[in-house]
């Protein structure tokens, strides 16, 4: 795939500008001949380090499901996944593998997948971390408290305190607990499944300055969006999927909301790469 350069959107007040779609070296994420519908076609995508890769498509259309697979958590039908930082491929559909290769998800359904509702604020921060910050089965209190007050000032969380209920904050909050979760993985990957849905615009903006944070710093991240404007805002490249494949790969500086409309219908006045 030709690599990209720098997103030249005109900046509008208040919104957040594109974060650069790849920077320099080799590929951080490669998948090979994925299919995740056997009659679909095989997608074949490389991701460089820092670069943030939108997904958007038609409901139903596949994006969820190739989301899912490089989260480990659906099965492919065939192919491969590869963290390049890592060296090594990891089958798709093993969930323990892809976090342990440096893969961390972010779910679509903040209350029924993401958060814990009885729990505290530093119990949702810490519990996926929490090998990391036990010793012989005791949970160590110096590093758990370190880690969420990190969290909170990095995601600019808003909360009375760190053992404050989860629900006792708002919608935007929460969503930042869920993914100061994902980060305390110390990720290579973040793969987002629509997770500014339910936001307010004020807690949206704060979360894509988060995101380009992350891609300044070399994080790589997957983000499915219904929100075809998030996309451009965000990316560097965008892949439209239609009937369990990429239709297109478009980059988000050359390409508007219709051109991607038009590439989820097939139409092929889209112009960018087949997967």
């Amino acid at each position: 795939l030709a690599a990209g350069g720098e997103p030249q959107h005109e900046a509008q007040p208040g919104v957040a500008a594109p974060a650069a779609d790849r920077a320099a070296g080799g590929p951080v994420l490669r998948v090979e001949a994925l299919r995740i519908d056997p009659d679909a076609s095989p997608i074949e995508l490389e991701l460089g380090r820092g670069e943030i890769l939108g997904l958007a498509g038609l409901e139903g259309h596949g994006q969820t499901r190739f989301l899912e697979t490089l989260a480990g958590r659906a099965k492919a039908a065939e192919g491969s996944v590869e963290v390049a930082v890592e060296g090594s491929w990891m089958p798709p559909g093993d969930p323990r593998t892809a976090a342990d290769r440096g893969i961390a998800y972010v779910p679509r359904e903040r209350k029924r997948e993401g958060i814990l509702p009885t729990r505290s604020v530093t119990e949702n921060m810490t519990v996926s971390a929490l090998p990391g910050l036990t010793t012989a089965g005791i949970v160590r209190p110096g590093p758990v408290k370190r880690l969420v007050a990190e969290m909170i000032e990095r995601l600019r969380i808003k909360t009375q305190s760190p053992s404050s209920l989860i629900t006792s904050l708002s919608g935007g909050n929460q969503q930042k607990v869920v993914l100061g979760r994902a980060l305390s993985l110390r990720p290579h990957v973040l793969l987002l499944n629509d997770p500014l849905r339910g936001v307010d615009h004020g807690a949206k903006l704060e979360i894509h300055a988060v995101f380009r944070r992350l891609s300044a710093q070399g994080t790589t991240l997957v983000i499915l969006s219904t929100e075809i404007e998030e996309l451009l805002l965000l990316c560097g490249r965008i892949a439209v999927f239609r009937e369990g494949s990429v239709e297109a790969i478009l980059e988000a500086r050359q390409t508007d909301q219709g051109a991607v409309v038009a590439a989820m219908f097939g139409s092929r006045a889209a112009e960018g790469d087949r997967g």
